[in-house]
């Protein structure tokens, strides 16, 4: 009774108030009130919601509270919105400052009621007149641009939160809302290098809302985490590369293939270094303990640090799996899928060189190295073996052989040291 009553009704009846607003900002009082009054009383109406939700707080009413001051802060998103796209009262420079002291006011007010109930309103408040607009309207491309720093506002105030909040289904409802907002404007945007410049800063701040909190405060990765970093890569990815296409730049495919693989493994060995770091303070503390006389508590100490260590290099793995897929994929994207088989077997050689040279201990270099080597094999065999034709046959199965001569002669000292 508590949970449907109060949350489920509470949350139904703040939703329903944000679409009466914007209801009203398009028809119902667009007769008798002009321009301006229509700007000033959306945004009193937020102020008085957010007032009333703070006089109910203060009565213990803390539910309802959660509900009018979620409500009053989508108000305020929906006012401002309105104000400047629709009825064009207020300046870029007014209404941008303005939504940050919106977004200042909803990082205050969730951290002070610690209410994700306040975030889902706000964010569903911040997204409905965009949806609202396009919906009765359509944006054109010039607005499209000012939408994205809107929307990255938005986005900002979901990773401050995170910063103290570990909101797994408060990430996921900004994402899914996100998803077909940055797809529109980046399909809108006469300037593709802005919608570029606009996906990467959405990957990038959806990277830190996910990681930042588990990083530095220690904590154990969830699976909701890790799924939805698998779904903000694979969406964003596939987003950029499109916005790669409209641009032309197809030769550049793999490049950017490149840069994903940099990125996700400078993330693993960042992590794992990091692991690695808390282990050894860790061990230091347990010893400590023991030389005090609390060495019980010293081995719990280790012992936790030691499941998060195990936690954090599965998370590491993880990133060197994605990092090694984009590498893998680096060649066809950039020389074509006939000459996958030659690529693939440069970057394997070059791992087992600095494998055997320079990091004889580091395992993720030498797997790749092993991985990227055997694939190289298998494409060759399934593709070039078969086409003796090509003019490059002879090129090809000659460097294959004398590939795998080199491989052998690098690694015959290990054979040597077992014998």
């Amino acid at each position: 009774e508590s949970k449907i009553g109060l949350n489920v009704i509470n949350i139904i009846g703040a939703v329903l108030i944000l679409l009466g607003v914007a209801t009203l900002a398009k028809y119902t009082y667009s007769n008798w009130l002009n321009d301006y009054t229509k700007s000033i009383s959306g945004i009193l109406l937020g102020i008085v919601l957010l007032v009333i939700g703070e006089l109910l707080n203060r009565k213990g009413k803390n539910v309802f509270s959660i509900g009018m001051c979620g409500t009053g802060i989508g108000t305020l998103y929906i006012s401002l919105f309105n104000s400047y796209f629709i009825l064009n009262t207020i300046n870029l420079t007014i209404a941008l400052i303005l939504s940050l002291l919106v977004t200042v006011i909803s990082i205050i007010i969730s951290r002070n009621y610690k209410s994700k109930a306040i975030m889902v309103i706000s964010l569903f408040g911040g997204y409905l007149p965009f949806f609202s607009y396009i919906w009765f309207e359509g944006l054109n491309a010039g607005l499209c641009h000012l939408a994205m720093v809107y929307f990255i506002i938005l986005n900002t105030v979901v990773l401050i939160i995170s910063l103290n909040n570990r909101w797994i289904s408060v990430y996921y409802f900004s994402f899914m809302m996100n998803i077909p907002t940055s797809l529109y404007l980046a399909t809108g945007a006469n300037n593709k290098l802005i919608s570029l410049a606009y996906l990467t800063m959405v990957f990038i701040i959806y990277l830190l809302i996910i990681l930042v909190k588990p990083i530095t405060e220690n904590l154990k990765f969830k699976t909701s985490e890790i799924l939805l970093l698998a779904i903000n890569t694979f969406v964003n990815c596939c987003l950029i590369y499109w916005i790669f296409s409209l641009l032309g730049w197809n030769d550049y495919y793999g490049f950017l293939a490149l840069a994903f693989a940099v990125l996700y493994i400078g993330l693993s060995y960042m992590i794992k270094g990091r692991a690695e770091s808390e282990a050894l303070e860790a061990s230091v503390s347990g010893q400590a303990g023991q030389t005090v006389g609390a060495g019980q508590t010293g081995q719990v100490v280790g012992a936790l640090e030691s499941g998060v260590l195990a936690e954090r290099n599965k998370i590491s793995n993880l990133f060197i799996i994605t990092s090694l897929t984009f590498v893998v994929l680096m060649i066809p994207f950039q020389f074509g899928v006939k000459w996958a088989s030659m690529g693939w077997l440069v970057e394997s050689v070059l791992l087992l060189q600095l494998a055997r040279m320079s990091y004889k201990d580091d395992k993720v270099i030498n797997t790749s190295g092993w991985v990227i080597f055997s694939l190289c094999f298998i494409s060759f065999m399934l593709s070039d073996f078969w086409h003796t034709g090509d003019k490059y046959f002879v090129f090809k199965y000659t460097s294959m052989a004398v590939s795998l001569i080199y491989v052998l002669i690098i690694h015959l000292p290990l054979f040597t040291e077992e014998l």
